[in-house]
């Protein structure tokens, strides 16, 4: 029996009984990609078979060009207006009413308890996430036609940061929105107190995520991109990291591989918020100069902090400089008291000391892009503005 791929027109000729009864599944040895089979009777089901097949299945259309904001891979799934469920989110969030409908999908964002209300504990912190998050969205980030379906937050986990007593010291740098919108997921880095964007702005689009899972304590959210890249959030509510996964894996498990040759960019400028490609001195589009990765680890190689502050991690830097009087103290007391080796063993500890500096400096700096000066008009806002929310 023959049958008839509905994208590229290949016909395969198929065993009879290969087919079962109920509708499945068949990938085209030409195409590639996936297509329904009738069980009854394949020859003259095939017309309504190609109908029902463009009709679920979203059509994969030319690969973005570089720069651009949205991205034009296949939607991931998204849940039908629900009005009543946007008037009662209103009536108890009010301020988020004002949020463009097209932009926002309030009844998908904010999910129902078991009585059907939607003041509880995880709604609040959606809220609060969104307010963080919605006037950069709508301003700057949100492409035409872009609307965000899921929210959470967590802390991204760099293994670099370990000598900061094992990345305590900097989990407050590292909060991020973890934004879902119909096109892509979007990492925008927060304060320490989740009420303002801060440094990063970085996204993945749907096409490139691989795999997506929640970590062996189940609070945590680990994705996989196809270009090898792993995002691994930590301290992610429970009940957010279930939601997401979820979310992201039932849309990756529909979506065919990621064209090889298809290119993208992770980073977002944080003046102008166009994507941009790694390790470049200045935005292509709007010019402004980045801080250097190579200042930074000099900086830090004459003086341990000082590049982490020119980095503008000011309490970071302060708390290394302790650190190297600390270092200093030492070896002092190492030479006073007479102990065999003392002086070159504390020259050795203070040399180590300025290549670890320097060292994580570099390492800070590649994080994501900072801006040499601050544009206050453009840029994500730093610490001294007001609190990012809808009006």
């Amino acid at each position: 029996m023959l049958v008839t791929c509905p994208y590229c027109q290949k016909q395969h000729r198929l065993r009879q009984g290969f087919v079962p009864d109920h509708k499945s599944a068949a990938h085209c040895k030409g195409c590639g990609r996936r297509f329904l089979l009738e069980g009854s009777n394949p020859a003259t089901t095939q017309k309504q078979e190609q109908t029902e097949v463009r009709e679920n299945v979203s059509e994969p259309q030319s690969a973005p060009a570089p720069g651009d904001a949205a991205f034009s891979t296949p939607q991931p799934p998204q849940d039908p207006p629900n009005e009543a469920a946007n008037s009662a989110i209103g009536e108890i969030f009010p301020d988020l009413k004002e949020l463009p409908p097209e932009g926002f999908a309030l009844a998908a964002l904010f999910q129902p308890d078991s009585r059907g209300g939607y003041r509880n504990s995880l709604n609040l912190h959606k809220a609060k996430i969104l307010r963080a998050t919605a006037l950069l969205l709508i301003d700057k980030i949100l492409a035409p036609g872009e609307m965000v379906l899921r929210i959470a937050s967590g802390i991204a986990y760099f293994r670099f940061e370990i000598p900061y007593a094992n990345g305590i010291l900097t989990c407050p740098l590292n909060h991020y929105a973890l934004v879902a919108t119909t096109s892509r997921l979007l990492l925008i880095n927060l304060d320490h107190h989740l009420i303002r964007p801060d440094r990063y702005v970085f996204q993945i689009p749907w096409g490139e995520i691989t795999e997506v899972s929640r970590g062996f304590f189940g609070s945590s959210l680990i994705i996989k991109t196809d270009a090898g890249k792993v995002w691994d959030f930590t301290t992610v509510k429970r009940a957010l990291a279930t939601e997401m996964t979820e979310f992201i894996g039932e849309f990756i498990a529909k979506t065919e591989a990621p064209d090889p040759k298809a290119d993208y960019y992770s980073q977002l400028c944080p003046v102008c918020f166009q994507p941009v490609p790694d390790r470049i001195p200045s935005c292509p589009h709007c010019l402004t100069p980045y801080k250097s990765v190579g200042e930074a680890m000099k900086k830090s190689l004459i003086l341990p902090g000082l590049g982490t502050i020119y980095l503008s991690y000011n309490s970071l830097g302060i708390t290394e400089m302790l650190g190297y009087l600390l270092t200093w103290l030492l070896t002092i007391i190492l030479v006073i008291i007479g102990i065999p080796g003392g002086i070159l063993g504390g020259g050795m500890l203070v040399l180590a000391y300025h290549l670890m500096s320097a060292y994580m400096a570099g390492q800070m700096a590649r994080k994501g892009y900072i801006p040499e000066q601050q544009h206050q008009d453009d840029s994500i806002p730093d610490h001294d503005q007001a609190t990012v929310a809808p009006s």
